[in-house]
């Protein structure tokens, strides 16, 4: 299959380039620098940051640090930029600022690179700014999550600049079936690209971590952030308390996109072990010190549209999985070998007890595997530059007709 290969790529990013866990856009842009140049512009944001958040005023001071550091290098050899914007993007004001600031930034690094004619590839809808003030020879938009639903953002705001992004762009991803079904380009083309798995990463497991030692078992395991928009927390808690024996192992962050997260019917819960945030290298021994994992998440407008990266990861890890029905995930309803589902307590505590009864038997774990390995980067990155070939070629043929 045809690569992308020597091509100029400005990416705006939907996070910080060295966000400890890695997102779709750092598995994607990673794997594409290889064989492109790529300047990733750090996240422009989609919301002001909370006043009493740590986690954000952190962010804030590492754009700041990174605005002042100017251009740099990742050791991946990607180009970073963090340019200073306003997160006020319903104010027609700021939106205006925005743009001079983040046009003028990113056309002096793509001299300084000498990058031109790029392809735009956007990940946030706060990058339509950029389109069509770079020369760009192709935009993409890739759309990883329902932004407009996410806590505290302007949502009218957020709506209007994706209507913007998708009427001028020629190629939209998006990562589950409701954002295919509604994120549809004016005059471009639409792939389905589904979220994957580092499979081969999380299939290498690991000793147990130290932090686990202590913790008896059975264990439940997450992994991901601890945010009341994302978690179901009524339904973890009901199952951690109906079933006191069980050890629920939670790795991640606690409120991170939503910092007005309450945690409160979690904390004093003597099962739920908090073990924080922890390096990319390490969650795959933690997954695999886990007998069961979970995706407990909230049924909501925000989650409806999500595909959670961890699913294949925990697939990868030879794991059962317990989730919420979420829409995304509807074609593993009838394999229960891969995954079960429930909404309600008593159904998922069930559904645990299953997938405890079940054990480790090795033909399960194969099957896991199996299954993730048909759904890595690898796969996924092959379909994505294929579309992108295609896109540029059709783009091209349809210049060259209008010049006939």
């Amino acid at each position: 299959m045809a690569e992308l290969r020597g091509a100029d790529i400005v990416c705006v990013g939907s996070a910080l380039w060295a966000s400890p866990a890695p997102l779709n856009v750092h598995h994607v842009m990673r794997r594409l620098a290889s064989r492109n140049r790529v300047l990733y512009v750090e996240s422009p944001g989609l919301r002001p940051p909370a006043a009493r958040s740590g986690g954000d005023w952190r962010k804030v001071g590492w754009r700041l640090r990174g605005w002042l550091r100017g251009l740099s290098a990742s050791p991946e050899g990607v180009w970073l930029l963090s340019p200073p914007l306003l997160p006020w993007h319903g104010q027609a004001w700021a939106r205006a600022l925005n743009r001079r600031l983040l046009v003028g930034a990113v056309r002096r690094a793509m001299r300084r690179l000498d990058l031109r004619e790029p392809l735009l590839w956007v990940f946030l809808p706060t990058g339509e700014v950029l389109a069509g003030a770079l020369a760009e020879r192709l935009l993409v938009y890739h759309c990883v999550d329902a932004y407009a639903e996410n806590p505290g953002v302007d949502r009218e705001a957020i709506l209007a600049l994706e209507a913007r992004l998708l009427a001028r762009c020629d190629l939209v991803f998006t990562t589950s079936p409701a954002l295919h079904a509604e994120k549809r380009p004016v005059r471009g083309r639409a792939h389905f690209v589904p979220n994957v798995a580092d499979a081969e990463h999380f299939a290498a497991g690991g000793p147990e971590p130290p932090a686990l030692a202590a913790i008896g078992r059975p264990r439940l395991g997450y992994v991901g952030n601890l945010a009341g928009y994302k978690l179901d927390i009524p339904l973890l808690a009901a199952v951690a308390a109906a079933r006191p024996d069980w050890q629920f192992c939670l790795v991640g962050p606690r409120g991170a996109g939503d910092p007005g997260s309450d945690l409160s019917a979690l904390e004093g819960l003597a099962n739920l072990h908090w073990l924080g945030l922890q390096p990319y290298a390490a969650l795959p021994a933690f997954v695999g010190a886990c007998d069961v994992c979970l995706i407990p998440f909230r049924l909501s407008a925000s989650t409806r549209a999500s595909f959670p990266l961890k699913f294949y990861e925990y697939m990868a890890a030879g794991k059962a999985i317990v989730a919420t029905p979420l829409p995304a995930l509807a074609d593993y309803a009838e394999r229960p070998a891969l995954c079960r589902f429930a909404a309600e307590p008593a159904a998922f505590v069930a559904a645990v007890e299953a997938a405890l009864a079940e054990g480790a038997a090795p033909a399960l774990i194969a099957a896991r595997r199996a299954e993730a390995a048909a759904h890595n980067w690898p796969v996924r990155l092959a379909e994505i530059e294929s579309a992108v070939l295609d896109a540029l070629a059709a783009k091209a043929a349809g210049h060259a007709g209008a010049a006939r």
